[in-house]
């Protein structure tokens, strides 16, 4: 018997996952990646992931929320373990993604920001797609971007080493 919620496994004869508060299932549930940061982290685990932003957890953990409502499973990720940290500084977090889903998310941070501006009063234009630094602008919010940016200086987001 498995718990739908947690995904254990019990013994034969119990029907009810104390931690859970539910009923056991006969056989485990295809899991649903999005339903967790722990979910996705399993299905992305093993694959090629790049960063698209970068920040503290509580703002990289909202845009993963953005990503996961838009379908786009991400990962948050911290500096690597070799990497030296000036004193009196932070390491940095990054939110990863799957290297084929890059476009989907230029475009939901993309939407994401025009909705912002809306909400403000502010004037987008009408189909306006992201354009992913074809015209050295940042695809998220459009701010012009210097060739050798790693960084959108506007929004933050992350856009690889140059």
């Amino acid at each position: 018997m498995y718990c739908p919620v947690c995904r254990s496994e019990f013994l034969e004869g119990v029907i009810h996952c104390a931690n859970c508060e539910v009923d056991l299932v006969g056989s485990i549930p295809d899991e649903d990646i999005l339903a967790s940061p722990e979910a996705m982290a399993r299905a992305l685990k093993g694959k090629e992931l790049h960063a698209v932003m970068v920040g503290n957890h509580v703002a990289l953990r909202e845009a993963q929320r953005v990503l996961s409502n838009d379908g786009i499973p991400s990962v948050i990720s911290g500096e690597a373990e070799n990497t030296e940290v000036d004193p009196g500084m932070h390491a940095r977090f990054f939110l990863m993604v799957e290297a084929q889903r890059l476009g989907d998310t230029a475009r939901s941070f993309h939407h994401r920001a025009q909705q912002g501006l809306e909400l403000e009063g502010l004037m987008v234009g009408e189909g306006a797609e992201p354009q992913l630094l074809a015209d050295d602008r940042c695809p998220a919010c459009g701010t012009p971007m210097a060739d050798n940016a790693n960084e959108c200086p506007e929004c933050g987001l992350f856009l690889g080493a140059s």
